[in-house]
């Protein structure tokens, strides 16, 4: 018999269970621009699980602006689209990208957020 494996048994690095505003949009040909804004449903140092306004297509490169309450510039990183699901039809789609190029400084910055974030939730039995 044939075991089903979670997302969560796949992932190699924790993730928070935080809200935090994210401007978002697909990168073409090196250029990024900014299509829509939305929240963050989770979030760890390999992607990010938040809705989107319109469906995306798995691998769609994407670029995303996320603020953290530790810092006042937001964070970039470059992704993927990983997956893309309908929520509510023709309005809410829960997309998840995975995380390909992010700077050292906010990889830092992003790691301590989801550190502090995780250890929060943990302490709370979430």
């Amino acid at each position: 018999m044939e075991q089903q494996t979670s997302h969560t048994d796949k992932r190699s690095f924790p993730r928070a269970h935080a809200r935090f505003l994210v401007s978002y949009g697909m990168v073409e040909n090196t250029q990024f621009v900014i299509t829509d804004v939305s929240q963050t449903r989770d979030i760890g140092m390999g992607g990010i699980r938040f809705t989107t306004s319109r469906p995306y297509e798995p691998d769609t490169a994407f670029g995303l602006h996320i603020r953290l309450p530790i810092t006042a510039q937001p964070v970039f990183v470059k992704g993927r689209v990983l997956a893309c699901q309908e929520v509510t039809p023709d309005s809410i789609y829960e997309t998840r990208v995975a995380f390909q190029e992010i700077e050292e400084r906010d990889r830092k910055n992003l790691c301590d957020t989801i550190n502090y974030h995780v250890r929060k939730e943990t302490l709370k039995g979430y």
